[in-house]
């Protein structure tokens, strides 16, 4: 590698780190603890480039691939981190639940609003909708953790609960271990994008051919922004790209709606996101 994509790449890494650095140190995360967290990624990714070529992962390649010790790797392999998919499954039932919720006649009223529902009670309820939608997760357990994001709100009318839809994705609150494992995922997903296309043969226009759109292709990855927006438009700016940003996340998210499959050698997983983001342009930057 030449020198200076090395740099380039290095100042790239410090723009990713820095942010991750900020929510590490506010949540007591030493370097050290990092290092060795990292140490892991880079076990992990080294295992899945050997098994990407079809060869098999040894200690001894690891090591060599990655610049760690034997050691250091022997180590890795036999106490791994602590798995995250019984996390990410149920962040994914929150999301099914409430995509159901805004999406499904049974569930929406004549204006194609959500319904208020009720826990057990008249159908249909909650109870049916987190059935219907979130697989084993009991319908007390899904509504804990709605009420713990402040996706719903609870009023007890007759005898049984009555529940409201306030806010139509499922967001954690801020700085809790569910908004922490969004980080994992989302920017994950984010960085695989963009991994893809680097390593892509093909292109992908603003018009893409229904050929671009094959295997291989790159993905869809696009932003829009100005260093020169007047400060006093700001506001209207996030009120526009949020109304608007919601807008096209819930078409689309219908779409995937009708076109789920309970077959599972038939599944595939699949996301599109849309983030704002926002900086002064006296905040230094590194180039």
């Amino acid at each position: 590698m030449k020198n200076s994509m090395i740099e380039t790449l290095s100042n790239s890494i410090v723009k990713i780190a820095t942010p991750i650095a900020r929510i590490l140190l506010k949540n007591g995360v030493s370097y050290g603890l990092f290092s060795e967290i990292t140490k892991h990624a880079f076990v992990r990714a080294a295992t899945d480039n050997q098994l990407a070529e079809k060869r098999k992962a040894t200690v001894t390649s690891i090591a060599s691939l990655t610049g760690l010790t034997r050691k250091d790797v022997k180590r890795i392999l036999e106490t791994p981190l602590s798995s995250v998919h019984a996390d990410l499954d149920k962040y994914n039932r929150a999301v099914k639940v409430i995509s159901g919720w805004i999406n499904k006649t049974d569930y929406l009223d004549q204006m194609k609003v959500p319904l208020v529902l009720t826990f057990s009670g008249i159908e249909p309820s909650f109870s049916s909708l987190v059935k219907a939608f979130s697989g084993d997760m009991t319908p007390r357990a899904m509504l804990n953790v709605l009420l713990e994001a402040k996706c719903v709100e609870v009023s007890k009318e007759t005898g049984d609960e009555h529940i409201t839809l306030i806010k139509h994705a499922y967001i954690p609150e801020l700085n809790s271990q569910e908004s922490i494992k969004i980080l994992g995922n989302d920017t994950a997903e984010l960085v695989t994008t963009i991994e893809h296309n680097l390593n892509s043969q093909n292109s992908l226009g603003d018009q893409p051919s229904e050929s671009e759109l094959v295997a291989g292709a790159k993905w869809y990855q696009r932003k829009v922004s100005t260093h020169n927006l007047d400060t006093k438009y700001l506001e209207d700016f996030k009120k526009l790209s949020s109304t608007q940003a919601q807008a096209v996340l819930e078409n689309l998210d219908a779409w995937l709606a009708e076109h789920e499959t309970e077959k599972p050698e038939a599944q595939h997983t699949v996301s599109l996101g849309i983030f704002y983001n926002e900086k002064s342009t006296t905040e230094k930057e590194i180039k």
